[in-house]
């Protein structure tokens, strides 16, 4: 009985997470700054990341606390999936930050807009 409540929850995260409509363009209010959409071409594999953003402090380096996390594999979390419809509804655009680390290949390649990550591959 567990498992079906569990499976019915993911089910339903999922779908709320269908339903919630992202912005069109990022909104000014949360674009950060450094490399942005479309100005990467050839993206290297995660595994050449900490050659800029990492090598100095794994406590605290992106690259070395990204790989193998939940933030690497959220794409396939419907948890991620419905956390991000719930912030596209508090701040419409806001899922943009969510791609920008949770997809990054996907943000870089200008996919996040939609920002409900509909746009991800």
């Amino acid at each position: 009985m567990k498992g079906l409540h569990r499976t019915i929850f993911f089910i339903f995260c999922f779908l709320a997470a269908q339903i919630s409509n992202g912005a069109g363009e990022v909104p000014t209010d949360i674009q950060l700054p450094g490399t942005q959409p479309l100005e990467v071409n050839d993206l290297e594999s995660p595994d050449k990341c900490d050659n800029c953003h990492g090598g100095y402090n794994t406590s605290v380096e992106p690259a070395h606390n990204w790989r193998g996390s939940m933030m690497s594999h959220a794409g396939r979390d419907p948890i991620f999936w419905a956390t991000m419809a719930i912030a596209e509804q508090d701040f419409d655009g806001a899922g943009d930050l969510c791609i920008r680390c949770h997809s990054t290949a996907g943000w870089l390649a200008g996919r996040s807009t939609p920002t409900d990550g509909s746009g991800l591959t």
